[in-house]
């Protein structure tokens, strides 16, 4: 259960952080944006999701699913602390 929290809120982050950067530079950004929503809020299917929005950014920005990764788990390991 702890797995899919995590998924979600690293979902719900690189929504929240990337759809500016797919705004601006991505010439796809309503259909993925609308698709990695719909997978996330109605669909319940986080890994779509975070796969879909995912595609996206890296396509925008090469590395930036990795920092995204890399900075949540930092995070979330300063949060069990």
């Amino acid at each position: 259960m702890a797995e899919l929290t995590a998924l979600h809120t690293l979902t719900a982050q690189m929504k929240r952080e990337g759809i500016r950067r797919l705004l601006v530079l991505s010439g796809e950004e309503r259909w993925c944006f609308e698709h990695a929503l719909k997978l996330f809020e109605v669909d319940h299917d986080y890994d779509a999701s975070l796969e879909e929005i995912s595609y996206a950014l890296e396509k925008v920005e090469p590395g930036v699913t990795d920092r995204f990764v890399s900075s949540y788990e930092k995070t979330r390991e300063q949060i069990r602390m």
